[in-house]
């Protein structure tokens, strides 16, 4: 799993991988807090998807540009593309059956 490091760096994930999953959170946020070991055990099963953090307050720009409103979302792309977004919790079942639909 990756928490992002630079704006520029989310394009090339996007490129470069054939699905991605993108945790929008916010620090103040519980829902986001409850979601994130959840996330973290969801990233460390799958090999077949880059799971990455996007920390809302840090990366106003990159909430913006997804039109992320509500946290936590969660977005999922499969070759460089939007596929399915997710407001609010999901268990590691959800998230897998999503993501083996994308395959």
């Amino acid at each position: 799993m990756l928490e992002l490091q630079n704006s520029t760096s989310l394009e090339y994930i996007l490129m470069e991988n054939s699905i991605v999953v993108i945790d929008f959170f916010a620090t103040w946020c519980p829902p986001c807090k409850m979601l994130s070991p959840i996330i973290e055990e969801f990233a460390s099963s799958r090999d077949d998807v880059k799971v990455v953090k996007v920390n809302i307050d840090e990366y106003k720009s990159i909430a913006d540009k997804y039109e992320i409103y509500a946290v936590p979302t969660i977005v999922f792309f499969k070759d460089n593309k939007e596929v399915k977004r997710h407001k609010g919790f999901l268990g590691i079942s959800q998230l897998n059956e999503i993501v083996d639909s994308l395959k």
